[in-house]
């Protein structure tokens, strides 16, 4: 730190518009590895309500995609929940899904969760119906009425938040 202190006052006195980029970026950083070590995740001692409900394999699943996403995309996922769609399945349990919210539109995190829910297919034999939303759009569904908000904001578990 002490190191980094001196760098940054000869920088600042040579170039003081790149001194401030560089201390914005550490900043940054900081609060990035601060948002990791406070994240709290689901773990198979401590499960929600629904997650409890579900088949072994199937909150093995879910337990598992939570687990993957956070540690690849952590800071770009705002929560992750699961919740009910309130249709039966054809063996007559309940339907679930999860929804993962990001803090904004994130095409890569929309293709990486894809990737992942097919890999846990194959892995798991467990085929899991996901949605992707930025907290924005998801906004604007809840005030446009969707029933599938008021769906999830009714019978929800948060697996994550951030």
């Amino acid at each position: 730190m002490f190191i980094y202190k001196l760098g940054l006052a000869h920088l600042e006195s040579k170039q003081p518009k790149k001194a401030a980029r560089l201390h914005e970026r550490q900043t940054a950083i900081r609060k990035d590895k601060g948002r990791l070590n406070a994240m709290h995740l689901v773990t198979p001692q401590s499960k929600p309500r629904l997650v409890s409900t579900l088949n072994p394999k199937e909150r093995d699943a879910v337990l598992e995609f939570t687990d993957r996403i956070v540690k690849t995309h952590g800071p770009r996922v705002a929560s992750i929940s699961l919740y009910e769609t309130g249709q039966k399945t054809p063996d007559g349990s309940q339907d679930f899904e999860i929804l993962v919210m990001s803090s904004r539109k994130d095409a890569a995190l929309e293709s990486d969760v894809l990737d992942l829910v097919a890999e846990i297919a194959v892995e798991t034999d467990v085929l899991l119906t996901v949605k992707c939303l930025s907290q924005r759009l998801f906004e604007r569904f809840r005030k446009a009425g969707l029933p599938f908000v008021h769906q999830i904001l009714a019978k929800k578990d948060s697996l994550f938040t951030s």
